[in-house]
């Protein structure tokens, strides 16, 4: 079987630019570039949205390492790692994912026009900042940096170190209002974009390189978005130590399976209701080959001559094995590919949980 990234090469002539119809404020800023055209689109990011914070935590660790422990400067160098990359992956989903799974799925849609439309659409949304994520998500941040302030407060962040605090509690409420909004915008964008799709009248191709009828489309898009989601766990050991001090250590487990089920969420919902629409369209041409094939059978019973039984033999076999390709061919969009990226995303947050569980004194 062909690989994930194999399977798709194939477009039809369709380019992602091709259908590129908005683009994320973050993603503008990061290809305006810096001044005297220096660096490119990762060193742009870090510039503009983390440097910032990325000099704070310097003066922080320079001017508290000796009141702050190991792990808790790990955790934190961990989560500023994460706020670091976070903007060139949100320029990655907005100006790669995004409209090369379009490109991609043209093949698959039998109504272009109707693509076309999903396109503009879901290309509009994902660019459009979204006020109640923002809110959530930085409000969230902020709340739960509150409850902490006692496990900031060891760590050096009292008497002249105080102002840490403040600058950390803002860090939160940035890093939840600005990059988890997208993050989060990106996860249910891939969800609601692939549901919609699941509506509309697919086209099932048996001999498709990527061995997957062509849902192979669905599945580069989903798993996609799932690792790119599953970054955050970066974020995790932090917040692992923030629910330890706060809150109960339970907490952490509950953060982490909903972390987990959010990682999951987002590749097994969208990809199942596209096996549930492939399924409904096989179904649908199997019964119309079997009525063909029924048909033919009478024609050829009723046949004169034996030149005319003969091109009936030849096209019952011929229904006979489309019939068999459309039957056999696998409608979820699963590959080793695939599943390897999967596993990875519900391991890394797991490891972290381990390491936190098992490992709270070793650093």
């Amino acid at each position: 079987m062909a690989t994930l990234d194999q399977g798709i090469a194939s477009d039809d002539g369709r380019t992602p630019a091709q259908y590129d119809r908005s683009t994320h404020w973050i993603s503008r800023q990061l290809e305006a570039g810096l001044p005297f055209g220096v660096g490119g689109e990762f060193l742009t990011g870090v510039v503009k949205f983390a440097l910032v914070w990325d000099l704070l935590a310097a003066a922080y660790v320079l001017t508290q390492w000796r009141a702050a422990s190991t792990s808790f400067l790990v955790a934190g160098a961990l989560f500023l790692a994460w706020v670091n990359v976070a903007p060139a992956l949100i320029w990655y989903y907005d100006k790669s994912v995004l409209p090369r799974f379009f490109a991609i799925a043209y093949q698959l849609v039998v109504d272009a026009d109707e693509l076309e439309r999903i396109a503009e659409t879901y290309n509009r949304r994902f660019a459009t900042v979204r006020p109640l994520f923002a809110l959530f998500w930085g409000l969230g941040f902020l709340v739960a940096g509150v409850f902490a302030i006692p496990l900031f407060e060891t760590q050096g962040m009292v008497g002249d170190g105080r102002v840490f605090l403040w600058t950390t509690l803002a860090f939160g409420a940035y890093v939840g209002a600005v990059l988890g909004e997208a993050g989060f915008s990106a996860v249910v964008t891939t969800v609601l974009c692939i549901r919609e799709i699941s509506t509309v009248e697919i086209d099932i191709k048996p001999l498709h390189p990527d061995g997957l009828g062509g849902l192979g489309a669905i599945g580069y898009f989903a798993i996609r978005t799932t690792v790119l989601w599953s970054t955050a766990s970066l974020l995790s050991p932090l917040a692992f130590q923030m629910a330890s001090a706060s809150l109960f250590d339970e907490a952490i487990l509950l953060v982490t399976a909903t972390y987990i089920g959010t990682i999951l969420f987002s590749f097994v919902y969208p990809t199942l209701k596209i096996n549930r629409q492939a399924k409904e369209s096989q179904e649908r041409i199997l019964a119309e080959l079997r009525d063909a094939y029924v048909e033919l059978e009478r024609e050829l019973e009723t046949a004169d001559d034996d030149r005319e039984r003969l091109g009936h033999r030849l096209d019952l076999q011929r229904l006979r094995n489309r019939y068999d390709d459309y039957a056999t061919v696998q409608l979820y969009p699963m590959q080793t590919a695939i599943l390897t990226r999967l596993i990875g995303s519900v391991l890394l947050p797991l490891g972290f949980l381990v390491l936190e569980l098992y490992l709270p004194n070793s650093l």
